[in-house]
């Protein structure tokens, strides 16, 4: 039951990513824990011009799971 919360807020946290990315919005980099997770969201910019939003998953200070999507360039 945690691993699908744990899915379903990374889902979440993607998605708000790619509205405030679209609305020129900061992001929280650190979301809130669900759990025994915690999370990180970050965009980087790739070396092919698009940029890359990532959420990370982390379970006791490990990587648990990892999303990534590219978004179009500004």
């Amino acid at each position: 039951m945690e691993e699908d919360r744990t899915l379903q807020a990374m889902t979440l946290y993607m998605e708000e990513g790619k509205a405030a990315w679209v609305n020129n919005s900061s992001i929280e980099e650190n979301p809130p824990p669900i759990g025994m997770y915690t999370f990180q969201r970050t965009i980087e910019e790739g070396s092919n011009g698009l940029y890359i939003l990532s959420v990370v998953a982390y379970r006791h200070e490990k990587e648990a799971h990892r999303f990534t999507t590219y978004l179009l360039g500004k």
